[in-house]
């Protein structure tokens, strides 16, 4: 064996560095606004509707329209502009995403909006606020100057 070939087998910390590693794709704002446009958040504390028990809710922002997006942004008295959403925005927003995700005579968007917990709440609010954030940065790809 030569010399170097027994340094690298014996130390590979002192093995020429490999520069044929792949770099990091770019960021895609599009595949990360599919990883939450939908999905099942677990609740850690049910919400009670008469004799019904919800344990977790779906959620889906694409289910939302022009009006239902409308109304959850102006919804509050801590209205931001269009690029950031306050707590009590991005809550109705996806309390709305996941009331247009029950069957009929299920939750809707006030259910669940004052019927979560904290902890849900804050997950809920993080969801919605990510899923606002991404929605804007890949709807920046879409505009062109022409």
């Amino acid at each position: 064996m030569e010399k170097e070939e027994l340094r690298e087998e014996n130390n590979p910390a002192e093995a020429p560095a490999d520069n044929t590693r792949a770099k990091p794709e770019p960021f895609n704002p599009d595949a990360a606004l599919d990883s939450v446009r939908s999905g099942k958040l677990t609740l850690a504390e049910p919400i009670m509707d008469g004799s019904a028990e919800y344990t977790e809710l779906e959620y889906n922002f694409s289910l939302l329209k022009g009006f239902d997006v409308a109304r959850a942004l102006d919804f509050g008295t801590g209205r931001k502009n269009g690029f950031e959403l306050n707590s009590e925005q991005a809550l109705n927003l996806f309390a709305c995403a996941a009331a247009k995700c029950q069957k009929a005579g299920g939750l809707d968007a006030t259910d669940i909006r004052e019927r979560m917990g904290i902890d849900d709440v804050i997950k809920a609010v993080q969801i919605a606020s990510l899923f606002f954030r991404l929605s804007s940065r890949a709807g920046d790809r879409r505009l062109s100057k022409k």
